[in-house]
């Protein structure tokens, strides 16, 4: 909406429920983080055109991640992990949205996605060593958030972070984001990042041994349930976050 203004419209009912996430909790993030992040300037409602709440937000300049890939991926490993220490020491207040269903289950514990996991994993025997992987995931699971919620962005993936002259410029789409377990947010860790880039990221984030654990198992999860997606890019996603775990066996 011409050059400063962007409108947002949820594509299907399962989304809508985001519209509000954002519109109430945007504007306090934003003024407490140092990157910028989308800003919801006002909300359009349901009429007999369009059936779902919708949003203009303010409009972020750069490029995403996944179309533009930055060169210096150190820097950007860098960049990315410092933003999500800064998210998570942003005060939760006594009102933040709790993880749930609404957040996809975001923030919330991995066992969430225990029995998913171990169902996709057993068919994949026969073309991935599905055994240590399972071993993996159960070792995570016993390290669970034992400390005060932090805020969590829900997705981090390339198309979510806008990057201009190779550096991090802002972070969007913040529909699923809760205050929880930040582990899934490091799953990016094994999506984007190599065995050079990952350890820089995963420092710059300043989370523990057991967080780092359990980001691993979140991309697993992401990773098997994936593997023989019909969209190839996905597949081969799948296949690449894998092969980065299992580089650390």
């Amino acid at each position: 909406m011409g050059d400063k203004l962007l409108v947002k419209l949820p594509s299907d009912v399962g989304y809508a429920p985001q519209n509000a996430r954002e519109q109430e909790w945007l504007p306090y993030l934003a003024e407490r983080l140092t990157l910028p992040i989308p800003v919801p300037v006002a909300q359009g409602k349901p009429n007999a055109d369009y059936p779902f709440h919708w949003a203009i937000n303010r409009y972020l300049e750069g490029e995403v991640a996944s179309v533009e890939k930055p060169r210096d991926m150190e820097q950007f490993a860098r960049d990315l992990g410092e933003f999500l220490r800064e998210l998570q020491a942003v005060e939760v207040p006594e009102d933040g949205p709790e993880a749930g269903a609404e957040s996809c289950y975001r923030g919330a514990a991995l066992q969430i996605y225990a029995d998913e996991t171990h169902r996709f994993l057993t068919p994949l025997a026969d073309e991935i060593p599905s055994e240590k992987l399972r071993q993996i995931f159960d070792e995570a699971l016993k390290t669970p958030w034992d400390k005060p919620t932090v805020w969590v962005h829900g997705d981090i993936a390339p198309s979510n972070l806008l990057v201009k002259s190779d550096r991090l410029v802002a972070v969007i789409d913040w529909g699923i984001m809760s205050v929880g377990d930040p582990a899934c947010d490091l799953a990016i860790a094994w999506m984007t990042f190599d065995e050079e880039t990952r350890p820089i990221f995963l420092k710059a984030t300043g989370c523990d041994a057991a967080t780092i654990k359990r980001g691993r198992a979140w991309a697993l999860w992401g990773a098997v349930i994936r593997y023989h997606h019909l969209e190839k890019w996905r597949a081969d996603e799948s296949r690449h976050v894998i092969a980065q775990i299992l580089t650390e066996i």
